[in-house]
């Protein structure tokens, strides 16, 4: 295996860790940099852009998930390997961040593994499709059964209250009498113009609503993976809607979660959303007035089959997205133009506006 022309960086703050992966690292012929936090990592990568990055998550100053969420906001950042402590949080990161290719337990025992692994994640032919799928299966709600670890789970997944992709605006309002929300929201980017997202209610205990969400996130992360691999993969959120509620079934989950779920072309201004359930509703917001989408709709992602209502529509000019569920209170807020994201609090509900 020749290596000569890449170019790593390793983030690592243990000296005697580092300077054995430097050692191993420069006898497959890489050139190594090396970054001793994550505030050091974060000017190498911006700077010199590495072609692939190792890095240790427990990391003096800036965490490595506060290095993980920059890298996320930067265009195409380089792969990246996890050589961490086994946790939850490992399995959360890679569900929330795509470019993190593959992730080993420190201290690495097999460094052969993490050469091929290396050269795999560096060559652009490579099919990473099964990845997070492995890192999943490892896992179950047991996991989740202590009150930190939930808690954690969910709220490393929740993003940006603000955020502007593929030309398209998405903000939005979660709120929760406890630091596990029932309300769950999050959104991506599927392609150049289009945007997709939803806002889900999950009634079930706290360990989990922190299951379901990492299984929501990562069916999102990897739909946006496979449309850029298959730009046949249709958007519409009724067919993606029903896609998801096959992956619920395979994976024998029994809570009766409910959805709302959009795709938006900006461009074009087109609308696609799929709703399941009687706790989410969806409206056409103009100025401080929200006219209703009338859809008629089934109980839950359990339903069998899954009985979904859909409509695709062309959103008019200055007028915006809106779906809604939980205290009605909330509206005050949504026509005041308040998205702070999560918000812990005496009420329970959440809003995402897409324009």
């Amino acid at each position: 295996m020749t290596l000569s022309s890449v170019r790593a960086l390793l983030v690592e703050g243990d000296t005697k860790v580092s300077t054995r992966l430097i050692d191993y690292l420069e006898s497959l012929g890489l050139t190594v940099d090396l970054a001793e936090t994550a505030g050091q990592a974060l000017g190498k990568v911006i700077g010199r852009r590495p072609d692939i990055i190792l890095m240790d998550l427990n990391l003096p100053g800036m965490d490595g998930v506060g290095l993980l969420r920059s890298m996320g906001e930067i265009e195409a950042p380089p792969p990246l390997i996890l050589i961490s402590s086994k946790t939850l949080l490992t399995t959360q990161v890679r569900s929330r961040y795509p470019f993190i290719v593959a992730s080993f337990e420190k201290p690495v025992y097999d460094l052969g593994e993490l050469g091929q692994t290396i050269e795999e994640a560096v060559t652009p032919q490579r099919d990473r499709r099964g990845a997070l799928k492995g890192e999943l299966s490892e896992i179950n709600m047991d996991a989740f059964s202590d009150p930190g670890v939930a808690i954690l789970s969910q709220q490393l997944i929740f993003q940006d209250p603000k955020l502007t992709q593929a030309g398209a605006l998405t903000r939005y309002g979660a709120y929760s009498k406890g630091l596990i929300a029932k309300w769950f929201v999050s959104h991506t980017q599927l392609t150049n113009d289009t945007v997709a997202g939803f806002v889900a209610y999950i009634p079930a205990e706290m360990e989990q609503v922190a299951f379901v969400s990492l299984m929501l996130q990562t069916y999102l992360n990897g739909l946006r993976r496979r449309r850029a691999q298959d730009r046949q993969i249709a958007l519409q959120a009724e067919v993606i809607l029903n896609t998801l509620a096959h992956e619920v079934a395979v994976s024998g989950l029994k809570v009766p979660v409910q959805i709302g779920f959009y795709t938006y072309q900006s461009a074009e201004r087109k609308l696609s959303l799929a709703l399941v359930g009687n706790e989410i509703k969806g409206y056409v917001r103009q100025n401080q007035h929200l006219t209703p989408i009338m859809l008629r709709c089934g109980r839950s992602l359990l339903d069998s089959p899954l009985m979904c209502a859909a409509v695709t529509r062309t959103l008019e000019p200055d007028s915006q997205l809106v779906l809604f569920g939980g205290n009605s209170s909330l509206r005050k807020q949504l026509l005041m133009d308040e998205f702070p994201g999560f918000q812990e609090g005496l009420i329970e509900g959440a809003y995402l506006q897409v324009e």
